[in-house]
């Protein structure tokens, strides 16, 4: 188990993280400082691979796809 802080640092009103360590459920909304949204996420172990996408505001607005990561 580990953390992985998601950042974004694009205009929007509201932003959630998603992805295969929450079962795709958008359970992870970024908190806004400023203009930066931004959340340090708990992970499960670091032995597969994380898939996720960002998403903001409107349902259709899927902002990255597909990315991998190992912590």
């Amino acid at each position: 188990m580990g953390t992985f802080v998601f950042k974004w640092e694009h205009e929007a009103s509201e932003v959630y993280v998603t992805g295969t360590f929450d079962n795709w459920s958008k359970s992870e909304r970024l908190i806004r400082t400023g203009n930066i949204f931004e959340k340090n996420v708990t992970l499960p172990s670091a032995a597969e691979k994380i898939y996720y996408k960002v998403r903001k505001d409107e349902p259709s607005a899927s902002i990255a796809q597909n990315h991998e990561f190992k912590v």
